[in-house]
């Protein structure tokens, strides 16, 4: 009598684990966005035309619809082409490494003879990128449509200051260029 109820409730108890253990599928979302994720160089360039550059302060904005961009590095300059002047890696706030947009400030102490004159390499960035691809429901489309004009992010370069080494204000462009993906 024993052996019969340990073995009806072996099975009564087998048979309620079975029975709620079973998954019931689970609707699949109709937009699937996965996302993809690279480095890139942003080599920041400052002309001063025939001025001798000892200062600047620029905001460096990345644009990216499909995804975003986030700071992971800055260099310094090219020391050949700034003399040295600007070899160190400019200052900036570190929690805007996670944000689009950076505000970068610099000065040497360099005599005047030795201050970059011309266009120059004065600041590398280093970023991530991470985009979404689109909607699974129509890959074809989204992915044409990534290729034609999403696929990077643009940057936009504002300058706040550029200056001599006795302080006086000089007019200099400055500009962002994408290196290559890695």
């Amino acid at each position: 009598m024993i052996y019969k109820l340990i073995i009806s409730a072996s099975l009564f108890i087998s048979t309620f684990v079975l029975a709620t253990s079973t998954s019931v599928p689970q609707p699949v979302p109709a937009v699937f966005t996965p996302t993809s994720i690279r480095f890139q160089t942003i080599d920041l360039y400052a002309d001063s035309e025939d001025e001798p550059l000892a200062a600047y302060q620029i905001e460096v904005i990345a644009e990216f619809p499909s995804g975003s961009v986030s700071l992971v590095g800055v260099e310094g300059g090219d020391h050949a082409a700034t003399k040295g002047a600007f070899a160190q890696p400019p200052v900036y706030d570190p929690d805007a490494l996670t944000h689009s947009r950076i505000i970068l400030a610099a000065y040497t102490s360099c005599d005047a003879a030795n201050l970059p004159i011309g266009r120059v390499r004065i600041a590398r960035l280093h970023v991530q990128i991470e985009s979404t691809a689109g909607n699974a429901a129509n890959p074809a489309n989204d992915l044409n449509q990534e290729r034609k004009n999403i696929t990077n992010p643009t940057y936009r370069v504002r300058v706040i200051a550029a200056g001599r080494a006795d302080g006086t204000r000089i007019t200099a462009d400055f500009e962002a260029l994408p290196g290559e993906h890695r």
